[in-house]
């Protein structure tokens, strides 16, 4: 008898814990919250890092297309220069041989006034003697003949034709970078103009 209840002592399995699922799902709920945390903080720092990634290659994108248009810019500018030089040069030569031209007419009606005087004083006493108005001096004539070709000049020239209070600023801020240049001005006033 004593041994037919140690047996049935021996085979009887000890019930499970109750505690013991909830305790391992525990676990893994507080493992998931770590883990998940961490998944999202550094999820949250590659999608800042791929923003500015992004971000950058706009601005690169936007600089290179700057820097391309500054370099057509710079050869366009360059040509113009170029061209500007050429101009100059071909104006500086034109202008030196209007002034030498220049100089040698003045010298030239120098000459022939000098021996114009004479000439005059006698048809001037030949008149006078016959009781006949005189002629018109050279000067008034040479006057008269100037403002003739100046108005004829200032007619086909807008530059001549605009004040000359206002050519400098006319052609200093007004005109477009484009413009052609201004027509070359005529040669300078005959000096020693006679009486």
């Amino acid at each position: 008898m004593a041994s037919r209840v140690f047996s049935n002592a021996s085979t009887t399995t000890a019930a499970p814990d109750p505690c013991i699922p909830a305790l391992t799902s525990l676990s893994l709920v507080s493992e998931l919250s770590r883990e998940t945390t961490a998944m999202l903080s550094h999820t949250s720092s590659l999608l800042s890092m791929h923003a500015s990634l992004i971000s950058k290659r706009s601005t690169l994108q936007d600089l290179r297309a700057e820097r391309n248009w500054l370099a057509s810019e710079r050869a366009r500018l360059l040509e113009a220069l170029a061209s500007v030089g050429e101009d100059r040069k071909r104006v500086e030569a034109a202008e030196r041989q209007i002034e030498a031209e220049v100089e040698e007419e003045e010298r030239k009606l120098r000459d022939g006034r000098s021996g114009y005087a004479g000439v005059r004083e006698h048809v001037d006493e030949l008149r006078d003697s016959l009781g006949l108005e005189k002629l018109p001096s050279l000067q008034a004539q040479l006057d008269e003949q100037e403002r003739s070709l100046r108005a004829a000049q200032r007619s086909l020239s807008p530059v001549l034709a605009a004040p000359s209070s206002k050519r400098g600023r006319t052609s200093a801020s007004a005109e477009p970078a484009s413009a052609p240049p201004p027509a070359k001005r005529r040669g300078r006033k005959g000096k020693g103009r006679g009486e």
